[in-house]
Order: C-alpha cells, then sequence, then structure tokens
C-alpha cells in the first residue's frame, strides 16, 4: 500500500512538472533556460513533495518500530552522556540496562565504555536534546537530509535549470534509501551529506574546504572517508596535467590546500584516538565488545571483511537482500545510462563521480557479513551523488525533445 501511495504521488508530481514545463515554454523556445522562476520556488515544491512522502513514511514505520531502532540506539545514549555527565562514557547509563547496548561498545584504554561510531552526530543533536529531548532524534534526522537535498540542489542550479535540477532531486529523495532512513537517527545520514559537501566543493574548486569537509567524515562516519581516496587522486591528475603545461610549484597548490584542510581533523582524530583507546593510530572499531551480562566479549571488526573478489562485488551490485539494484535501481540507471550525459556537460565532475562509485564498490564489497538489511546503508553516498548525472540525462532529454519540437 505504501508502495503504491510512494509510486502515485511521483507520476502526479512529475506530470506536473511536464505540464508547467509544456505550458510556460514560449513556441519554437531555443531551450528550456528561458523558463524564469526562482530557485527557491522549485525547491520548496521538492520539499513540500519530500515531506508530504516522510509523513506517509513517518506514520508507516512509526505504527511497528521506534526511531531508536540499532545503532541509533546507542548514539541516543551517547547523546543522554554528553547532555546530564558531560562525557562519552556510557558505562553509568548502560551498567543497568546492558542489552540496549549488546554490541555497540569500545572498550577505551581504562575500562570505560564509549559508543562503538563515531561521535560527532551525538555532539550536533546535545544542543537540542535539552529543548525536544527525544523528539531531537528524528528532527536532527530530517534536518541533515534536507540541508543535503537543498546543497545537492544548488549545485545542480549551477549546472543545469532549476526545473532539471527540481526533477533530479524528487526522483532521488523519494527513492527507497532516503525514504527508509527519514525515519532514523542515523550516523549513515550525516556522513551521506559529508561525503556529498565534499564532492561539491571539490568539482567548486574550493579545495580547502573539501579538505576540511573530509577530516570532518573522520568524527561523523568513519567507513565513509574512503571518499579522501578519488578526491586526492583526483587532485593528483590534476596536479600532473598542470605539471605538464607548467614546472612551477604553484601547480601543487590545490593538493597542498586539500591536505591543510584535511589534516586539521585527521591530527584532531588521532588525539581523540590517544585520549581514549592509549595510542594515536588506533580507533573504536579496533576495541569494538559485547556487553551482553554473561561476558564481555571482544568482537573482531575485521573479520567482517574478506579478500576481494569478482563474488563479493557481485553480492555488492546484485545481493537480493542488500544489493545496489535492489536498494536503489534509480542510480543504476543514472551510473550506466546517465554519466555519458554528464561527460557532455561536465567531463570533470562524471569523472569524479565514477572514480566515488568505483571506491566504494570496492571497498564495501569486501564487507560480506553483517551488512545491513536493505537497502545497503553503506552506499548511500552513491545514491545521493547518483542525482547528478541524473541530472543530466533528464537536461539532455528535455533539450532535445524541445529542440526537435522546434
Amino acid at each position: 500500500m505504501l508502495g503504491a501511495i510512494r509510486g502515485l504521488w511521483l507520476i502526479t508530481a512529475t506530470t506536473k512538472y511536464l505540464f508547467v514545463l509544456k505550458i510556460s515554454l514560449p513556441p519554437c523556445s531555443n531551450c528550456l533556460y528561458e523558463y524564469s522562476m526562482s530557485k527557491q520556488k522549485y525547491f520548496l515544491y521538492v520539499a513540500i513533495t519530500c515531506i508530504f512522502i516522510y509523513a506517509i513514511t513517518f506514520y508507516h514505520y512509526a505504527s511497528y518500530r521506534s526511531v531508536l531502532y540499532g545503532d541509533p540506539t546507542v548514539m541516543a545514549v551517547a547523546v543522554e552522556s554528553l547532555y546530564l555527565d558531560h562525557d562519552i562514557d556510557l558505562k553509568n547509563q548502560l551498567i543497568i540496562k546492558q542489552t540496549i547496548a549488546a554490541d555497540q561498545i569500545a572498550l577505551g584504554s581504562n575500562g570505560q565504555w564509549f559508543p562503538l561510531h563515531e561521535p560527532l552526530l551525538a555532539l550536533v543533536t546535545v544542543p537540542f536534546y535539552g529543548m525536544l529531548g527525544n523528539y531531537s532524534f528524528i528532527l536532527i534526522n530530517w534536518l541533515i537530509i534536507v540541508l543535503l537535498s537543498y546543497w545537492l540542489f544548488l549545485y545542480l542550479c549551477s549546472l543545469f535549470h532549476p526545473v532539471v535540477a527540481s526533477g533530479a532531486i524528487l526522483l532521488t529523495f523519494l527513492s527507497l534509501p532516503f525514504t527508509e532512513y527519514s525515519y532514523s537517527y542515523s550516523i549513515d545520514v550525516l556522513g551521506t551529506a559529508l561525503v556529498c559537501g565534499n564532492f561539491i566543493l571539490m568539482v567548486q574548486k574550493k579545495y580547502v574546504i573539501a579538505g576540511v569537509v573530509g577530516g570532518m567524515i573522520l568524527f561523523a562516519r568513519l567507513p565513509f572517508s574512503i571518499c579522501n581516496i578519488p578526491s586526492v587522486l583526483f587532485l593528483i591528475f590534476c596536479v600532473y596535467g598542470n605539471m605538464k603545461r607548467s614546472l612551477r610549484w604553484a601547480s601543487l597548490s590545490p593538493l597542498a590546500n586539500y591536505f591543510i584542510g584535511y589534516l586539521f581533523f585527521a591530527i584532531l582524530f588521532c588525539i581523540q584516538n590517544k585520549l581514549m583507546f592509549g595510542s594515536f593510530f588506533t580507533f573504536s572499531y579496533l576495541h569494538w565488545i559485547s556487553i551482553l551480562p554473561i561476558s564481555h566479549e571482544k568482537m573482531d571488526i575485521l573479520s567482517h571483511f574478506t579478500p576481494l573478489s569478482y563474488r563479493g562485488l557481485v553480492k555488492c551490485i546484485f545481493s537480493p537482500d542488500t544489493g545496489f539494484i535492489v536498494s536503489s535501481p534509480l542510480a543504476i540507471i543514472s551510473i550506466l545510462f546517465a554519466t555519458p550525459a554528464l561527460i557532455r556537460y561536465r567531463k570533470d565532475v562524471a569523472i569524479l563521480f565514477i572514480m566515488f562509485v568505483i571506491i566504494f564498490l570496492m571497498f564495501f564489497s569486501h564487507f560480506l557479513t553483517g551488512v545491513p538489511a536493505y537497502p545497503n546503508r553503506y552506499l548511500l553516498p552513491i545514491y545521493a551523488l547518483a542525482s547528478i548525472p541524473l541530472a543530466a540525462l533528464i537536461n539532455l532529454v528535455i533539450s532535445e525533445s524541445v529542440r526537435r519540437a522546434c
């Protein structure tokens, strides 16, 4: 029933866009860009539509599960600890109710119970928790999704008309992954927002800020910090191209600027590890324990990874439970069929997007055991970034249709 409502509303929204476009373009218009309307009005319509769908999703999930389900549970306890005790040691909160965070604890160097996952989401939530209590969890999650969609929308508007940008954002954020995680308190949503921010700032050539955002991911969602690999490789290729044209050391400035922004947070991350776990180069996932009342068993994060093989990659893409295709068929369409359209508009953006997709698929194809139920939250950044080639494809189709109609 919920799927039918989503599909009906999506068809209605798409039809409305096409109708508005058809009646607004003058006959024999040269292109879509003569249609004038503020970006904010387009995004307002998209936001209202998304909120409507999210409200249905909210009601659907609220009928049988809590926002604090799985990983969000221990993050909520971390917020409570920060607010009440001004620390992130959860032992006094969990000593009585250990089953709440049975396998979500990292053992500190002095026996503390730290949250297994990164602390940035909890730190961001604390000011709202004092005012709104448990409602702050869903509010923060929604705000991050809205800000992520708006950031992508503004970037797409710099490449294409707001009609095209609105359509791409609407299709992306009403797909299964984002409606699924709209009713949650997810570190993956925050990590996705920062990964997309890193991508956008890279292609906008704001390298220092891109490095800062890349460093912040260490505190938001550590596995997503692999996005720094394609970003740095992309800069190395750019530096190599500049060095071929000019041997001046100024050609190295983009790479240097990125590392300046990144190293600040990388150093902070090492200091945090030293204070919490006794070593600069260890982190929470290497101190993962189960705190079930029976025994405190040490967990092995490395056992979740397997050697890279084509089977792992096939499972990552085609698995009926967690595969890329099942999670977001729209993203697959964008990658396979829309990326060539993006190359026609911005080759550098298309290259960086392909690099992000390859790195994420290669890394998380190792992670074959313990992968979450679908949609695969580890590929959430790729689902969001797929809106960029999707917008290019929409723009190409509409432009060709208008040109032939003229």
